[in-house]
């Protein structure tokens, strides 16, 4: 169940949960802070862990360090899913382009480029 986690630090973290008898279990953690910026705020999301040095995105949280715990609505919960696979897509993207040969990146930037000049000799020519 995805639920919002406020730590006795202050800390709020948004992911899903799974209770155990001493711990919060967290899959996909992210901080969750409102923002402001003189009369207008905003909340912002972030990962909680750094993941590009984990290999799994889940952490174990003591009850203890815990002050509460509550489920968000309906909207921040739609929102929070949709951050959470933007940003796992993001660093799929990521990890492939790291995963590419020099070659491989060329190619893709000459295909690029080609394209874009395709592009300009059609706006001419309409």
């Amino acid at each position: 169940m995805i639920q919002i986690i406020r730590l006795k630090n202050g800390e709020d973290i948004i992911g899903q949960v799974a209770s155990g008898l001493d711990e919060y279990e967290i899959e996909q953690p992210m901080s969750v802070s409102v923002e402001h910026r003189g009369r207008e705020s905003g909340l912002v999301m972030d990962h909680w862990l750094p993941v590009q040095l984990v290999d799994v995105n889940k952490t174990v949280i003591k009850k203890e360090d815990v002050l509460t715990t509550f489920i968000p609505n309906k909207e921040f919960t739609e929102y929070y899913e949709h951050t959470v696979e933007r940003l796992d897509r993001l660093l799929r993207v990521r990890k492939e382009v790291e995963e590419m040969s020099d070659d491989q990146i060329s190619e893709i930037m000459e295909d690029l480029l080609d394209n874009n000049k395709m592009k300009l000799l059609l706006n001419i020519l309409i």
